[in-house]
């Protein structure tokens, strides 16, 4: 799942799993990148507006801890287009390409729990530190 958590306590956490996403994680460009990459299709359409923004689209969110309030999740089951813009840094293609990785590793898309052990073995050998906590 892809889980973002708003600086502001008043709004709810939101988490988007990844088996229920239409369209994965695409980190949106703007037109002015599009025509400096040859890419001329869709330039008038609202897709592309905002750099430092990725898109989805998934059938199924959940609201948590709406108004700082702990409580039962709000589980919203309708099909919607999600825009998350990040404030301080650039999702680039990384964050995109991982979040396709992992909704493939969610969807059984890899293959066996022994490749998602090999992924993971890097953060498995990293010494456990109080700093971090």
């Amino acid at each position: 799942s892809l889980v973002f958590e708003p600086i502001d306590v008043l709004r709810p956490i939101l988490r988007f799993p990844f088996a229920k996403m239409t369209v994965l994680p695409y980190e949106k460009r703007s037109k002015q990148q599009q025509q400096q990459d040859g890419d001329n299709k869709n330039t008038d359409s609202d897709e592309y507006e905002i750099p430092l923004t990725i898109g989805f689209e998934s059938t199924r969110h959940l609201r948590i801890k709406e108004n700082n309030v702990i409580g039962p999740f709000e589980v919203i089951d309708s099909c919607d287009k999600f825009s998350l813009t990040f404030l301080h840094s650039s999702p680039q293609t990384a964050f995109c390409q991982m979040c396709q990785k992992l909704a493939s590793l969610g969807r059984g898309g890899i293959g066996t729990d022994s490749n998602l052990e090999d992924i993971l073995k890097a953060m498995y050998r990293r010494p456990f530190s109080q700093s971090n906590l």
